[in-house]
């Protein structure tokens, strides 16, 4: 069995307090690295010694196959199709990875159907907790793995979940679908799932050569503050990602050393502090993007990377992450 090569015993007493937390990665567009941020954060949250179960809501399985157990859940028929059309249990089909604490559910492309199949019966955007119920109890985290559609699937994902984040590509065509989805994400807080709680993006494919990447993480940071939308951090550009997927092994795990790997770890370690913070009080916030602050978000972007605003546009700070040992109260 592989197992991911960190001081798990040290982290496990700091991460007791975490059980049964659900977290959703969302983004309408596709291409921006769900499916390779879910399974490298489920690696890594369970190198810290939690217990992770990793949900494929997405049909196209990319994060099934990335994690290892796509074919062998479809050969032995527990697959997350079958158990919402034979109304299976969640704990009938979750399947141990080959990395220490990481369990799946797996997706095919028979998933597609699950909103033609549960669209009109009653109670239908809260199938997916329902069924969860058991999951919240046996594993400490949860992470669910969207697809790029607002459907009665994603509603499903939204009411399960207790927080949110969102993976963004440096371009401002990633912005673009967020406002839609901003705007049916708080009718799901409001109507739905009252505690949904945004935690905040990340740029992933991030190249810090490249000047209009640069220019788009200054503008998202800026554009995060006013939106209550916070910039957890970049995940930079690697062409070791491919290989990983092909391997079936997250990348945090066969090449931990890569900057993208030290990134992947690093955003764990935001995340984990705000994930034991569930239900203490904070008021849960959905960001709201009006067409006018993304057409002044899309001029201030371009004028930038013309010179305009400032012809001698200055080296921009990238986020630090916080390392773990470095965090306090962990």
């Amino acid at each position: 069995m592989i197992g991911i090569k960190l001081n798990i015993g040290a982290s496990m007493a700091r991460n007791k307090k975490i059980k049964g937390v659900t977290l959703a990665l969302a983004n309408q567009k596709g291409g921006v690295g769900k499916s390779v941020s879910s399974t490298n954060l489920a690696c890594a949250f369970a190198s810290k010694g939690l217990k992770v179960l990793l949900v494929d809501a997405d049909y196209q399985g990319n994060s099934s196959a990335q994690i290892g157990i796509k074919q062998q859940a479809i050969d032995l028929e527990k697959t997350i199709s079958v158990a919402f059309y034979e109304e299976k249990p969640a704990e009938a089909i979750w399947l141990k990875t080959k990395f220490d604490n990481v369990y799946a559910v797996a997706a095919d492309q028979d998933f597609s159907e699950f909103n033609n199949l549960y669209l009109a019966r009653p109670g239908s955007h809260g199938i997916l907790k329902d069924w969860l119920a058991k999951a919240r109890e046996d594993f400490d985290i949860i992470i669910l793995d969207t697809h790029p559609s607002l459907d009665l699937t994603f509603t499903n994902v939204m009411v399960a979940a207790d927080y949110y984040i969102l993976p963004l590509f440096a371009e401002a065509d990633s912005l673009d679908a967020l406002r839609v989805m901003f705007k049916n994400v708080k009718m799901i807080k409001d109507k739905l799932n009252p505690t949904l709680h945004v935690l905040g993006c990340f740029v992933t494919k991030f190249d810090k050569t490249i000047k209009i990447h640069k220019v788009f993480l200054e503008a998202i940071r800026d554009l995060g503050q006013q939106v209550g939308m916070p910039l957890l951090g970049t995940i930079p550009f690697s062409k070791a990602v491919p290989t990983s997927c092909a391997m079936e092994t997250p990348i945090v795990v066969g090449q931990g050393k890569l900057p993208i790997s030290e990134a992947y770890m690093k955003l764990s370690n935001i995340i984990l502090p705000e994930l034991k913070l569930k239900r203490r009080g904070r008021s849960p916030r959905t960001p709201i993007l009006e067409k006018s602050t993304l057409k002044r978000f899309r001029s201030n972007l371009s004028n930038s990377d013309k010179g305009k605003q400032d012809p001698n546009l200055p080296e921009i700070e990238i986020p630090t992450l916080v390392l773990e040992e470095e965090m306090p109260g962990l």
